[in-house]
């Protein structure tokens, strides 16, 4: 089992766009370096050096936490922390944004993790915790 936390709040998966008969990904970049940073804090965590993608199944946990915002008083941040997140972005939108992120460099593919446990909730800070954990 491995643990990885990336600071900042979630970032929700966005369609492909379309211009002039040609498809590209709004959020290339954005995935690149949510990938680099995820893989760099995974290598560090993780307690055995094998070689990556893996192959084998996987279950994935992930804890979405957003941020509450600054105009909130203190007595509602303290009523909401910890607390579901149940405004947009989507859960499923900010997993298939890790899932993508993720693809051919933890996994080889995200048909791989069999099951997925998830959920957003209100904190001081924004972030996205992930646990991995090999199925054997």
């Amino acid at each position: 089992m491995t643990l990885v936390r990336i600071l900042g709040n979630p970032i929700p998966l966005r369609r492909a766009r379309a211009t002039h008969n040609r498809f590209y990904d709004p959020q290339f970049e954005a995935k690149k370096n949510w990938a680099s940073e995820f893989m760099e804090l995974f290598k560090k965590a993780s307690e055995s050096s094998e070689t990556l993608p893996v192959s084998c199944p996987i279950i994935i946990t992930v804890i979405f936490t957003f941020s509450m915002p600054k105009s909130w008083s203190k007595k509602k941040k303290a009523l909401m922390l910890n607390r579901p997140h149940t405004q947009k972005p989507d859960i499923d939108n900010c997993l298939k944004f890790c899932f993508d992120a993720l693809n051919e460099k933890l996994w080889l593919d995200d048909s791989q993790i069999f099951q997925v446990t998830s959920k957003k909730i209100w904190d001081t800070e924004g972030s996205t915790t992930v646990i991995v954990e090999k199925y054997d």
